[in-house]
């Protein structure tokens, strides 16, 4: 049998060296040619594939290629053989020099030793004495495998080797086995000598990823997460039934066909010789019962092992101690046994016949359902069930496992268990209304992950309630059909089902369906804006709140409230009910809607009217944030990319934290495609436009747009009324930022010919402002100034920070062009201090280069021109170009324009630099400091963009700048 194990062990491939940079240091270092007066003996242990010849291997190839002194090392594989000091004798062949001062059977000349004892003493003083003329380094590989000869001979040399130098490696497979030589050595080599040890333990969870990320480096992370667990469980984190389970997998192509067929789940060869290799350890009586505890599951209470077992408990127990020291079993804290590899548990449930199975997992069933003082898992009953063919019990068992994972909001997980119970309940003879309410508890669990394959459930749903003529189960396929076509954004398809999907419910007083779909109606309504339909279906929802007990439709009902007074100009109430609606959803467990209602409360709500509340946006940001993640994490999604950050990036924008925003800001073209609520897909849109104008990037920003709104006469369609009215702002500020006033005036025409028929106070507001904007720009200050100060008293009466701040710009702008000096700094520095209170350090910004630039023109202030340079540097590291431009122009203007923008100072200096004189001549002409010289010289080549002052001394006059 040994020589059987050690071809097995031969015929596999070593594992990659992950995780053992430590050790592999370690054996380098030791492996080196030492000192006289050092010695190191080192005893490297662990499991079948945990890479000890590998490491063995790789630290004697690394210190073969260091220059060191001459020496001899030499590593040998040990076998089970029944010549005497086999190892010891392939290690002599190498060093003729070492042999000849060895005696018989060892060395070559020496005359014959009398005894093993005489021989072991005679071999071990002439190694030492060959140390002393040149260091010795000896590694023995698998010594478990060593005779007892071999081993009494390496624990002499060990003995001497402290005072050598003399180093000597050692590798040994663990568990060690009672009875044969390796059990008495390894103890008295750690006894009786210097030695330490080197224990090899599995992979981690990153070092198997590590190994997967080698093998396939473009699998997506989800194919790589779900790989990852699969390897993990049955590999225990030994990289060489890693490497053996990947070594199957093709290519990243083939990954998920593997998964989703389960094909990791059939053993190659290898991973089977793997498993009987371990088995082999353990008596054929051990074997039977981890047989039994093979079909219980993956791990298994002693209890139930004894229900079912014919043996008695003494017997078991001492069965499972045999399995557990073979390392085939680990106990875990609550005193159940798992195994340890799923390979070995999978090999143990091949090698048992179908008959025999189907009838223990029966008595598995049986023993679980029978079981008193406790609760089996129902997922257990559901697996045994279906192993034992009892199809009935395991189809009911898998829907309610499908039930509790859904109450938690793991997805997947219930998605599995759904699907599980429809495939068996053809096969069970299931009635079809109950095959149908399987199908759509699945194709729920389908939405947030794969939406064309939900849509294909619901619509199978439908067509075979159609056909039998189930007008109830029919009904409830068509409501959440119209939900997911509403969150994909077909939401005028959504409310033709709906239209006649309700007075149906109505009718038949389905309440729960009933309540479900006007839901999806007010979504759609309120997404519209159209708020007249928003009242009636509140009004309705309301109407039943008794009936249903769902508090969650009562956190939807302040939602819409909320949002309707924002757009009516009535903001008083709609913070506190929004952020009660979020408490309620939070308490109630349901975190993916409870996410989405921090959003809408910051897009919707806070971000017109409680911007003057920072500590409340701070606080919603990190609710929202965590909200989302907490959702995204539960339904097993990444918890990277959530879908209500994005709406939070506009408060860092704002904030002037824009490295930030642009962290939380999804790709807002790539976005379009992906299965998300088109309410999330607009507001990116909205936003990164923001950027990319503030960036001084207008075309970018019109194309970002184009999705939303491409042209003027385009109908608004699925997208959502609010980010419909924020786009067609911002296409209108593009157009006046660029002189293209006839495209702007048609924005604006688009953006009232909308209000006329939606009411809406913000959008209102938005109209106003952009039509001061126009009178500024065609010079008709009289005109700007009533409509300006107009929208700043709506904006100040509904609390609409963001458009109060750009007013008192405008009203500003319109006072000064009127010689009103006074009065327009007084608006500006009003929207100042507001910005300033409301922690948007970006608005505040472009407010102070407002009120620069009525100073400028009025000439009713000092500028410092120093404070300007300043201000344009943090923008320019911002990235706000188009305020940088601003800035420029008006640092031209008080400069007389000089070419490349430079100022007085800068133009006094760069006549010094033509003259060829240094920076501290220049100091000294200019009574300024040398590095003050050295900052002007920076700008300078900057602004000439040009790399040294002979360049800059060139350009200067080319372009005449000192004339």
């Amino acid at each position: 049998m040994r020589t059987q194990r050690s071809q097995t062990r031969q015929q596999l491939a070593l594992p990659q060296l992950v995780e053992r940079d430590e050790e592999l240091a370690a054996l380098t270092s030791a492996v080196r040619l030492r000192a006289p007066d050092e010695a190191e003996i080192i005893l490297v242990v662990g499991e079948i594939g945990a890479g000890k010849s590998e490491l063995l291997r790789a630290a004697l190839d690394r210190a073969e290629t260091d220059a060191e002194p001459s020496g001899f090392r030499a590593l040998v594989a040990c076998h089970p053989s029944d010549i005497p000091y086999a190892p010891w004798i392939s290690i002599l062949e190498r060093s003729g020099a070492i042999a000849a001062d060895i005696p018989e059977p060892l060395g070559d000349r020496s005359p014959a030793a009398q005894g093993p004892n005489i021989l072991i003493q005679r071999a071990s003083h002439a190694l030492a004495a060959a140390s002393r003329e040149q260091p010795i380094a000896l590694i023995f590989d698998d010594i478990q495998w060593a005779d007892a000869s071999t081993l009494d001979l390496l624990l002499a040399v060990a003995r001497q080797a402290h005072e050598l130098p003399f180093t000597i490696i050692l590798g040994c497979e663990t568990p060690l086995r009672e009875g044969e030589p390796i059990a008495r050595f390894v103890p008295a080599l750690l006894r009786e000598t210097a030695a330490h040890s080197i224990e090899l333990g599995p992979l981690s969870h990153d070092g198997i990823e590590q190994v997967i990320r080698r093998r396939f480096p473009d699998l997506p992370a989800p194919q790589r997460e779900e790989l990852l667990h699969h390897v993990r469980q049955w590999s225990g984190g030994n990289p060489l039934y890693t490497l053996e389970m990947l070594a199957g997998i093709h290519d990243a192509a083939d990954v998920t066909h593997a998964l989703a067929t389960r094909r990791l789940d059939s053993l190659s060869f290898s991973l089977k010789q793997l498993a009987e290799y371990r088995l082999e350890q353990i008596s054929p009586q051990a074997r039977e019962t981890i047989e039994l505890a093979a079909v219980v599951g993956d791990s298994f209470d002693l209890d139930l092992l004894n229900a079912i077992s014919e043996r008695g408990m003494d017997d078991l127990i001492n069965e499972l101690e045999e399995a557990l020291d073979a390392g085939i079993l680990a106990e875990e804290r609550d005193g159940r046994l798992r195994f340890r590899y799923g390979v070995v548990r999978q090999l143990l449930t091949e090698t048992q016949s179908s008959l025999r199975r189907r009838h223990r997992h029966r008595a598995v069933l049986r023993a679980l359902q029978e079981a008193e003082g406790r609760r089996p898992s129902t997922l257990d009953i559901a697996r045994h069930a279906e192993a034992a063919g009892d199809l009935v019990t395991a189809v009911g068992a898998f829907e309610e496992a499908g039930h509790q994972a859904a109450r938690f909001f793991n997805m997947p997980e219930a998605g599995q268990h759904y699907r599980k119970a429809l495939e068996l309940s053809d096969q069970a003879g299931s009635a079809p209304s109950y095959q149908d309410l399987l199908r759509l508890q699945y194709a729920d669990c389908l939405v947030r992950r794969d939406v064309p394959a939900a849509i294909r459930e619901f619509e199978k749903v439908e067509g075979s309630a159609f056909v039998r003529g189930d007008a109830p189960m029919r009904d409830r396929a068509r409501q959440r059909h119209a939900t997911i076509l509403y969150e994909i954004g077909r939401r005028d398809e959504a409310r033709d089902i709906l239209d006649d999907l309700i007075p149906d419910l109505q009718a038949r007083e389905d309440w729960p369906t009933l309540a479900d779909a006007l839901v999806c109606a007010l979504y759609c309504a309120a997404l519209d804006s159209d708020f007249g339909s928003v009242d009636l279906l509140v009004e309705s929802l309301e109407a039943i709140f008794d009936r249903i007990d769902n508090a969650g439709y009562q956190a939807l009902a302040l939602v819409v409230k909320s949002v309707a007074d924002v757009a009516r100009g009535r903001p008083a109430r709609a913070s506190s009910m929004m952020r009660q609606a979020i408490t309620i959803a939070e308490e109630i467990g349901q975190f993916d809607i409870a996410a989405p209602y921090s959003a809408v409360t910051f897009m919707r709500v806070d971000l017109f009217a409680n911007l003057h509340r920072p500590e409340q946006i701070h606080e919603l940001v990190a609710w929202g944030q965590r909200l989302d993640a907490e959702g995204n994490r539960r339904a097993g999604l990444s918890v990277d990319v959530c879908d209500c950050t994005p709406e939070f990036a506009l408060w860092y924008f704002l904030r002037s934290e824009w490295e930030q925003a642009r962290d939380f800001l999804l790709d807002p073209i790539a976005i379009r495609d992906e299965p998300r609520p088109q309410s999330p897909k607009d507001n990116v849109t909205v936003i990164s436009a923001e950027l990319a104008l503030a960036r001084s990037e207008p075309g970018e920003a019109s194309k970002i747009l184009e999705y939303i709104a491409p042209t003027p006469l385009t109908p608004i369609g699925d997208h959502g009324y609010q980010p419909w009215l924020m786009a067609v702002d911002l296409r209108a500020r593009i157009a006046l930022a660029t002189g293209d006033l006839k495209s702007a005036q048609e924005w604006l025409h688009a953006l009232d010919r909308e209000l006329e028929h939606k009411p809406h106070v913000p959008g209102e507001l938005m109209l106003d402002l952009n039509r001061a904007r126009t009178h500024l720009i065609e010079g008709q200050a009289a005109l700007a100034e009533p409509v300006a100060e107009a929208a700043v008293n709506t904006a100040r009466r509904t609390q609409n920070v963001l458009a109060q701040i750009d007013g008192l710009q405008l009203h500003g702008r319109s006072l000064a062009a009127q010689g009103h000096a006074e009065r327009a700094t007084g608006a500006v520095e009003e929207a100042i201090v507001l910005a300033r209170r409301c922690q948007l350090f970006y608005l505040e910004t472009l407010s102070r280069i407002t009120l620069f630039e009525i100073a400028a023109e009025l000439g009713s202030g000092q500028l410092k021109q120093d404070e300007l340079e300043a201000l344009r540097a943090e923008l320019r590291e911002l990235g706000a170009h188009a305020a940088e431009e601003r800035l420029t122009t008006l640092l031209h203007k008080l400069n007389n324009v000089r070419p490349g923008g430079l100022t007085r100072r800068e133009i006094e200096v760069l006549g010094l630099i033509v003259e060829g004189k240094t920076d501290n001549e220049i100091a000294e002409v200019l009574f300024i400091s040398p590095r003050t010289v050295s900052t002007h010289v920076g700008n300078m080549l900057a602004k000439a963009d040009v790399i040294n002052r002979v360049e800059l001394a060139t350009w200067a006059h080319q372009n005449n700048a000192l004339a």
